[in-house]
């Protein structure tokens, strides 16, 4: 799927967007969403994604995007509305039975893209993306959902790793990237 570009009948909730507005790196993301009249978000609204798109396609131009785009990212992923209960879920099962529902549940009309998630191993879970989305902020959302749902008390810390070709990606010359989660002992 190409980046930045979606079916225009795509609609995304609002309640997903405030991560734009609450991030690590907020101030440097105000101007682009003044730029196009988004300075204020309804999360009881939908929103055309075509147009948040554009949005990240304009942050993409910044010196700092790959910064920006982690950061909305994780505001994502630490902050996405997520049934009650959830996190008493296993991690592993959270993400390999729930998490490419949840992704078709951000919009309406049209999905944009496809999510898969397969356990490669026995503590590593492998994540194909192929959607309109920057892989930093992809990457970004992952890591927060990851951190999240982690339990506090688990023996293990996990870790969300590029798969080789992601740089390759960004200059639009590999398949779409995968990621990768592993979970490692904790040294404390």
């Amino acid at each position: 799927m190409k980046r930045f570009e979606c079916p225009p009948d795509t609609e995304i909730k609002g309640e997903v967007l405030l991560p734009f507005i609450n991030n690590l790196n907020a101030d440097m993301i105000r101007p682009i969403l003044a730029k196009h009249n988004l300075t204020e978000i309804n999360p009881e609204q939908w929103y055309t994604l075509q147009r948040w798109l554009d949005v990240l396609k304009d942050l993409s131009t910044q010196d700092e995007s790959m910064f920006n785009f982690v950061a909305i990212g994780l505001a994502v992923g630490e902050t996405a509305p997520l049934p009650p209960g959830i996190e008493q879920v296993p991690f592993e099962v959270f993400f390999l039975n729930m998490y490419p529902q949840a992704y078709k549940m951000q919009f309406r009309n049209t999905i944009p893209g496809t999510v898969s998630v397969e356990k490669v191993a026995d503590k590593h879970l492998l994540f194909k993306i192929d959607n309109p989305f920057p892989p930093d902020l992809v990457y970004g959302a992952i890591f927060g959902l990851a951190k999240r749902l982690m339990p506090a008390s688990a023996q293990y810390t996990g870790q969300v790793r590029w798969w080789h070709a992601a740089a390759r990606f960004r200059r639009g010359i590999a398949n779409p990237p995968c990621l990768a989660i592993s979970k490692s002992r904790h040294r404390g």
